[in-house]
């Protein structure tokens, strides 16, 4: 009996716990009102979140009672709203006024590259060890190794064109 007793004011407190999450779900939209795909929803304080889906739609389990949420994706201004929970929430995003500039992405095996942030490559080369390391016979082959803004292309040919290679250097025309 004083078992029954203690355990049904904790399913009760249990119940009221759970009623108090809800399921909120809704739209995130842009300007033009075409949706927003990967943007991000966080509940406010929390780290509660989720991110949209390939029609904008979101579904988010709320943890306290008057939620507020943090709309955010790249290239739009964050919005924050306040919602009670009841209906499908509409976010509409307005564009950044801040742009994007381009992703230049360089990959090579070598990590002596000395300045990195001049207009022209500067790279510093120590021939005794790149010919060791790398194994490359051929000049063209061993400057493409280990300088990634030196560019060298191998023409093959009858008529002695073989033995020029036209080769460039990135940011000097």
């Amino acid at each position: 009996m004083q078992r029954t007793l203690l355990i049904l004011p904790l399913l009760a407190i249990s119940t009221c716990a759970y009623a108090q999450t809800r399921t909120l779900s809704g739209q995130v939209l842009d300007a033009a009102g075409k949706p927003v795909i990967g943007a991000t929803v966080v509940e406010k304080g929390t780290n509660n979140g989720t991110g949209t889906d390939g029609n904008g739609r979101f579904s988010l389990r709320a943890r306290t009672t008057q939620p507020r949420l943090v709309v955010s994706a790249l290239g739009y201004s964050n919005q924050e709203i306040s919602t009670d929970g009841n209906g499908p929430i509409a976010v509409q995003l307005a564009e950044s006024s801040t742009t994007l500039e381009g992703v230049q992405v360089v990959g090579s095996r070598s990590l002596n590259r000395s300045v990195t942030d001049s207009p022209s490559p500067v790279d510093l080369i120590d021939v005794q060890q790149v010919t060791a390391k790398t194994g490359q016979l051929d000049v063209n082959q061993l400057l493409q190794f280990v300088a990634p803004s030196f560019n060298s292309n191998r023409q093959t040919g009858a008529d002695g064109a073989d033995h020029v290679d036209p080769a460039t250097l990135r940011g000097l025309g």
